[in-house]
């Protein structure tokens, strides 16, 4: 029998990164669409969507679980890679913040959708109550 020292066996599910995958794209065609309807140019709306794209592949999580300091790590991540310059950087992080308003504001719209939705009261008959007076036979 074998001991393995110093290594760590994970269990491999594919099933799991598809379905965020799936969720992720949604999201971002959502957000995508959302920018069309906006007026956003052809080349802006394709600029986004290749930046967030490409940071979504390497990150790998689903959008509710990334955190600033996923986005620091792929953005140095993508600078050393690409011996990016410090603007390239910055409109890539711009992006991501276009990105990350586009869904905040998407979860307050559906909050506000949600609060206007005032509680419906069904219709009360009103029964009346007989008195010993007018009881009598």
């Amino acid at each position: 029998m074998e001991v393995l020292n110093d290594f760590e066996i994970i269990k491999n599910n594919s099933e799991l990164s598809i379905l965020d995958s799936k969720e992720n794209n949604d999201l971002l065609d959502n957000f995508l669409s959302a920018k069309q309807v906006e007026g956003c140019s052809e080349r802006t709306i394709n600029y986004y969507k290749s930046t967030i794209f490409k940071m979504l592949d390497e990150v790998k999580l689903k959008i509710e679980d990334i955190t600033t300091d996923d986005l620091r790590k792929y953005l140095a991540f993508y600078k050393n890679k690409n011996n990016a310059s410090k603007a390239t950087i910055d409109n890539i992080r711009r992006s991501f913040q276009v990105f990350a308003v586009g869904l905040k504001m998407r979860i307050i719209f559906l909050k506000i959708l949600f609060a206007g939705f005032i509680r419906l009261k069904p219709k009360r008959l009103l029964k009346k109550f007989f008195r010993m007076r007018v009881l009598k036979f």
